[in-house]
């Protein structure tokens, strides 16, 4: 299964640098570098437990690089390769809650995350007719680099790769602002993205049911210094 999703990834790569090579013979590329930061939440998607567990909001950065290739003069297929962190606190019911005991906890935390990921999003941008706005919907492709896991409880670390898929796919739409400084063109971008896999693998193979069923869903800003060809000014 593993060598099956390495396989597909080095596909994703192929076919982008294949398209890159391609568009940059035509001189229909733009290039850029980019800075971000990522607010993250897991949720759950299990009915049965999902009221018995919490999820903290994880904030963290991302940084990049941008190509897009011109399909037409406002419409661009895009790819942001990136390094991304993610993660966050997993809080889950008290079983000994007393509501009479003050000192009683209705929540306590059971669990710390901390995913890397190598971000592969591809999707298409429309610009607005005045070229100050864009709009982008497509996909995000990601593969786990490196990961950390503790339970709070017993502070002993989580062997996550047990428990933790070593991709994720999400679904991303994004709003975004163009704009310059003399002859320096940047974009500014707010995007969300809602997972469409489990990260977690099957609850059958978690024997301690440290992690439930899990799913990510962000939030990211994303600041860019564009690069276009001469042809192809912002």
């Amino acid at each position: 299964m593993k060598t099956t999703k390495t396989r597909a990834a080095i596909c994703i790569v192929t076919l982008v640098l294949t398209v890159i090579g391609s568009a940059a013979g035509q001189n229909r590329s733009n290039w850029g570098i980019s800075v971000g930061s990522v607010s993250n939440k897991f949720t759950g998607d299990d009915p049965s437990s999902l009221s018995e567990y919490r999820f903290s909001i994880y904030t963290s950065y991302q940084v990049g690089a941008l190509y897009e290739y011109a399909i037409s003069s406002d419409v661009y297929l895009t790819s942001t390769p990136s390094y991304k962190q993610t993660g966050g606190t997993l809080w889950r019911e008290n079983d000994a809650f007393d509501p009479n005991d003050e000192d009683s906890e209705k929540l306590i935390k059971t669990a710390k995350l901390k995913l890397h990921y190598l971000s592969i999003p591809v999707y298409f941008k429309v610009i607005s007719d005045n070229t100050k706005w864009q709009y982008s919907v497509g996909l995000v492709y990601e593969y786990l680099i490196h990961h950390h896991g503790k339970n709070i409880q017993t502070q002993q670390d989580i062997q996550l790769s047990n428990y933790i898929h070593n991709y994720n796919l999400s679904a991303s739409v994004s709003l975004g602002y163009r704009f310059h400084i003399k002859q320096q063109h940047f974009t500014i971008d707010l995007i969300y993205a809602q997972g469409l896999v489990n990260i977690t693998q099957d609850l059958s193979q978690n024997n301690n049911n440290e992690l439930p069923r899990l799913k990510t869903t962000s939030a990211e800003t994303r600041f860019t210094w564009l690069l276009p060809h001469k042809n192809l000014q912002p």
